[in-house]
Order: structure tokens, then C-alpha cells, then sequence
């Protein structure tokens, strides 16, 4: 890229922007791009300012994951008219076709293919350099799906600039629901040597990162038929790294929130007290619709206990309005059922039709404008729920890792998930002890400091 004559809108020769979309597991695969493309000696510039490179990461879950990919996409290309544009991820993997089509995009990588990315950038170079790409200069490849495609590499000595980084273990999903189209787009199931996990949660404690957030993208699947160790037993193994402070788990799904897991919970000085279950829908006859595995029922035993095996675990789901079948009284059943688990918080999505997907064969579609009326619902009691978790907290002791500052505060994270502002001298990386004083706003908690910073 270096060697390129033709320069992005005035940028610096050798630039690039990356930018993400979606999940945590997108995330943390455009890391490893970023120090791939690092190692290369080309510099990062923010995303929106011309770059000779820009890579994005798509996301594909929703029709509005879609339409965000294809915005961002056109806004790289207004910022870089004469830059080089790749398009990866799970909407690239799905739909090249379309992405090709939008004539923006001068490589699209499926997602067995992003990990190579360093390898294109000599097919990058004898690309025509004569503005905007046209759908004909573009160039897709999707390449195999393997092992190291999977688990993308980090160039030798990386490391991240942050107190928090994510770990992923695993890819794929084996579950099917009938609205979901990822298994299609990530592919099965497959973990993580446990080796390369702890030897990577190594590298990153050694860079100076005190929690780590095991993800992927059904992370409780993890050594299902793979020879690895089950999930509970990784994390006891995580424990282990010094100096990592914190361990945090990502969604894991109902069916494998195991006994184990849960002791691992009860007795770990390490692992956050927080969990993050999907519901998707309180009423038993949606989610067979959805092909969930359980009911609700068995959804309100597993909070039950994951609250008496850990008191106070702070714990937020997944849930979906607008699926096929939801009659009005199916969502009030369900919604009396959200209600009455009493989360910490919720992520609240209307459904989505994915081409390919089974549900967008069934009967009894709702209309735009009443599932947009039950998302509002929802999220009005996302916000009480989180005021609620905030209220109890309120006057309790709590240690907060501060990730960054806001001129005299410090702002960071307390193990059950609560962002927390505090007037302190403390630096990123540093755990406090505060006391909860009051909500702020619905997000974040304000607090003192209860005691000199803790050594990082």
C-alpha cells in the first residue's frame, strides 16, 4: 500500500481506518486486522478520515445490520475516494453479490478469507486507481473454512491499548433457530485449543489488560465434541493467569448454563458476577416457533438457581418482538414473563427476516408499526430494570477497573456490569473501591471513593 501512487483523498501514503459492526466476536476479529495490517507499517487513522486502506467488518443478523454495513461501506468511500475499500464478515459472507453490487467494496472477503487479509494487499495495489471502484474492478474471495480461519492470528509482539480485551474460544453455532442465519454464515461449532486460550490470556495480562471477556459466538458450546474442555473448566483454568483481575463471560445460551458453570460462579475471586442468558420470548408457544430448545419454565428455574448458587448475580437477556406468531396475547404473556424475571438489563431486537431462515416460511407476520410499538415497550422496561439494579446497588461497596478518564473523573466498570463515574485521581487499569452513591441516568452510577486505588 505504501508504494501506491495514488494517495486517498490527501492522506497519508501507507494509512488505514478499520471499523466493526455487530457482535463482540466482530470485534475482537478486527484486532487481529488491525495488528496485521500494523505489522505491515501502515498507520491508523480514525474511521471517517481518508486512509489509503479501510477495512470493514459487517454484520448480517438483522436487516438493519445490513442496511448499517452498507452505509459504512458508503461513508469509507466518501471519506477515501480514491482509497482502497474491504468488506468483510458475516454480511459479506452471506450476500457478496449485493455487496459487489453497491460497487463501493474493491475486495470482499468471506469469512474464512478475512484472516489472510495482509495477503491481498499486493491484489489491492493493481486495482485501478481511478476513483470510485465499479462493481467490475471489485474482486470476492471466500476462501475455505478451517481451523485458522476460525481463530484469526495476531501479529507477533500486538498488544492492546485498553484494560479490557475480548478472548475468543469459539465460532459457529449448531443451535438452528428457525430466525437465525448465522450457523450459515459462521458455520458449525468449533473451539479454541485450550493451550492457545491461555497462552493468549497470557499475552494479553502480560500487555497490562486486568479483564478479559471470553466470547463467541455460542461460547457456551465450548468443547462440545471437540476434545477441548467444557466451559467451566477453561474458565478455572483462565484463573490461573496473573495478573489478570477479572474474567467476565459473554452470552451463553440456557442449555448450557451448566451446574458446573454456575459453581464455577460461586466459587471463583475472579469471575465476574454477571450473566447474560438469551430469552427471545417468555411465551411457550413462540419460542417452539423460534425452535428453542426450552420453555419458560425451565428459563425461570435456571435464573432461580443462578441466583441461589451466586446472590446478587447481575443477569440480562436477549429478547425478540415482532416474530411470526406473536399474536397480542402471546406478547403480553410474554411481556408478564420479562417482567417478572426482574433482569439487571435487556437487549431488545424485533425480528428480522433472513432469507434462507425457516421462519420466513411461517404464518402470522406482525406488522411493522405494532412490533415497533412492542419494542417500545420493551425498552421502556429495559431502562426500568436497569434503574432498578442501580437502586439496590445504591450505598453499596464496590470495586470499579477504571478503562479511561473524563477530565476529573475516572470512569470504568464494577463486576456486575454497572459503569460507574468517580472523582479520583486513579488512571486506567487501576481498581478502586467506591461506594455507590446515585444513578446518573439510566447508564451509569455516580460514586466516591471509599479508599486509596488498589496496585494495578
Amino acid at each position: 500500500m505504501e508504494e501506491s501512487p495514488h494517495r486517498a483523498g490527501g492522506g497519508p501514503a501507507g494509512s488505514f481506518a478499520v471499523w466493526a459492526l455487530g457482535c463482540r466476536v466482530n470485534q475482537e476479529e478486527l484486532e487481529s486486522l488491525r495488528s496485521q495490517l500494523l505489522s505491515r507499517g501502515l498507520r491508523e487513522v480514525p474511521f471517517g478520515e481518508p486512509a489509503d486502506l479501510t477495512v470493514v467488518n459487517t454484520c448480517t443478523v438483522t436487516a438493519a445490520g445490513d442496511s448499517d454495513g452498507r452505509q459504512t461501506l458508503r461513508k469509507a468511500r466518501r471519506s477515501s475516494p480514491g482509497g482502497r475499500i474491504v468488506a468483510t464478515g458475516c454480511y459479506a459472507q452471506r450476500d457478496p453479490e449485493a455487496l459487489e453490487a453497491l460497487g463501493v467494496a474493491d475486495l470482499i472477503l468471506g469469512n474464512a478469507a478475512k484472516g489472510d487479509l495482509a495477503r491481498y494487499l499486493d491484489l489491492l495495489k493493481t486495482l485501478p486507481a481511478d476513483g470510485a471502484p465499479t462493481p467490475s474492478c471489485s474482486e470476492v474471495v471466500m476462501g475455505s473454512r478451517t481451523s485458522a480461519s476460525l481463530f484469526l492470528p495476531y501479529a507477533p509482539g500486538w498488544a492492546p491499548a485498553r484494560t479490557r480485551a475480548a478472548l475468543k474460544i469459539q465460532d459457529g453455532c449448531d443451535e438452528h433457530c428457525t430466525y437465525c442465519i448465522i450457523p450459515e454464515v459462521r458455520g458449525p461449532s468449533g473451539s479454541r485449543p485450550a493451550g492457545d486460550v491461555l497462552a493468549d490470556a497470557r499475552r494479553l495480562a502480560a500487555a497490562g489488560v486486568k479483564e478479559i471477556v471470553v466470547t463467541g459466538v455460542n461460547t457456551g458450546s465450548y468443547g462440545t465434541g471437540d476434545g477441548a474442555p467444557d466451559l467451566a473448566r477453561l474458565l478455572a483454568a483462565l484463573e490461573a493467569v496473573e495478573p489478570l483481575r477479572r474474567i467476565r463471560l459473554s452470552s451463553v445460551e440456557p442449555g448450557h448454563v451448566t451446574a458446573d458453570l454456575l459453581e464455577a460462579f460461586a466459587r471463583s475471586p475472579k469471575l465476574c458476577p454477571h450473566l447474560h442468558i438469551p430469552l427471545q420470548s417468555g411465551d411457550d408457544e413462540i419460542l417452539k416457533r423460534m425452535g428453542r430448545t426450552y420453555r419458560s419454565a425451565d428459563y425461570a428455574a435456571l435464573l432461580a438457581q443462578a441466583r441461589r448458587v451466586r446472590p446478587g448475580v447481575a443477569i440480562g437477556g436477549d429478547v425478540m418482538v415482532g416474530f411470526p406468531g406473536e399474536t397480542p396475547a402471546r406478547f403480553e404473556r410474554s411481556l408478564a414473563f420479562i417482567e417478572a424475571m426482574e433482569f439487571c438489563y435487556l437487549h431488545v431486537f424485533t425480528y428480522s427476516p433472513r432469507p434462507g431462515s425457516p421462519a420466513t416460511r411461517l404464518d402470522g407476520a406482525v406488522a411493522p408499526a405494532e412490533a415497533a410499538r412492542r419494542s417500545r415497550k420493551l425498552r421502556g422496561l429495559d431502562r426500568l430494570f436497569r434503574r432498578r439494579h442501580m437502586d439496590r446497588r445504591t450505598g453499596d461497596r464496590a470495586g470499579v477497573l477504571v478503562e479511561e478518564r473524563r477530565g476529573e473523573d475516572a470512569v470504568g466498570l464494577t463486576g456486575d456490569y454497572l459503569r460507574v463515574v468517580t472523582r479520583t485521581a486513579a488512571e486506567p487499569g487501576e481498581m478502586i473501591d467506591v461506594i455507590l452513591s446515585r444513578p446518573e441516568d439510566d447508564r451509569r452510577m455516580r460514586a466516591r471513593a471509599a479508599g486509596a486505588p488498589r496496585h494495578p
